[in-house]
């Protein structure tokens, strides 16, 4: 570099090939950090609408099961035993959901970089890196979200009285 600088003409800077890439290496992240705060941003909000969407569920589900949740109840079941069947129900729909978003979330990433590379950003040679710490953090939002959105149903489905079993079943034999 020092020979180098010596020849070439002013205004012109020589470095190393390490420097070069450090430099190239900080321009990539910082042109880049947009993007990542856009990902940040649609992920939190994908958080948000889904905590909506697992509430509805699980409250439709409650309203759909009342009758046999009150049967269950009439028959001896205690309201925190309703109400871990609803929550092991959510926590199974969690699991499996956070599987299947894990998988789809690195196809949207293996196509997201094809789709980079064929408008012309060059993002760094190598294999899509998915480190353990993402998968775990992916699958614990997951699961918090299914299982903290189930909350508040399966609460509703505990409070279930017995009785509820007989009330529909009356309503027919009195319209006869």
């Amino acid at each position: 570099v020092e020979r180098i600088e010596r020849v070439v003409p002013a205004g012109t800077e020589a470095i190393t090939g390490a420097e070069l890439t450090a430099e190239d290496q900080t321009a990539m992240k910082d042109s880049m950090s947009f993007f990542f705060v856009f990902l940040t941003m649609f992920a939190a909000i994908a958080l948000f609408v889904g905590s909506f969407i697992i509430y509805n569920t699980f409250s439709i589900v409650v309203a759909q099961r009342t009758k046999e949740m009150a049967l269950l109840r009439a028959l001896g079941a205690s309201r925190r035993q309703v109400l871990a069947s609803v929550m092991l129900e959510a926590t199974f729909v969690g699991l499996i959901a956070s599987a299947v978003g894990i998988v789809v979330g690195i196809g949207v990433a293996l196509g997201l970089k094809g789709l980079l590379d064929a408008i012309g950003i060059d993002m760094p040679a190598g294999p899509l890196v998915v480190s353990m710490r993402t998968v775990l953090i992916a699958a614990g939002a997951g699961l918090g979200v299914s299982i903290g959105s189930a909350v508040l149903p399966a609460r509703r489905a505990a409070r279930i009285a017995p009785i509820a079993a007989c009330t529909s079943s009356l309503a027919a034999f009195g319209s006869s």
